[in-house]
C-alpha cells in the first residue's frame, strides 16, 4: 500500500547535469554548508521550488524555503 501511496506523489527525478554542478559549486563557495546540502539546495533553486525542511544548516542559503518545525518527542 506504501508503495502505490509513494508512487501516486508528484514527484520528479533531477539529473545531474552541468547547471546543477556549477549552482551546488557556487553555493559551497559562499556558504558553510555540506556538499550533499548544496545539491540539494542547487536543485530547488534551479527548478524554483521550495526547499522544505528541517535542517538548521538550510537557513543562512538565499532561497525559497520553508523550514519545518521539530517535533518535539519528550526525551528532551
Amino acid at each position: 500500500m506504501i508503495k502505490f501511496q509513494v508512487q501516486a506523489l508528484p514527484i520528479s527525478w533531477i539529473h545531474e547535469n552541468q547547471h546543477l554542478l556549477e549552482k551546488s559549486a557556487k553555493l559551497k563557495a559562499t556558504y558553510a554548508v555540506s556538499v550533499a546540502d548544496t545539491w540539494i539546495a542547487a536543485c530547488a533553486i534551479l527548478e524554483d521550488a521550495v526547499l522544505v525542511h528541517k535542517n538548521p544548516e538550510f537557513s543562512i542559503l538565499d532561497c525559497s524555503q520553508l523550514e519545518l518545525p521539530f517535533k518535539n518527542t519528550g526525551n528532551n
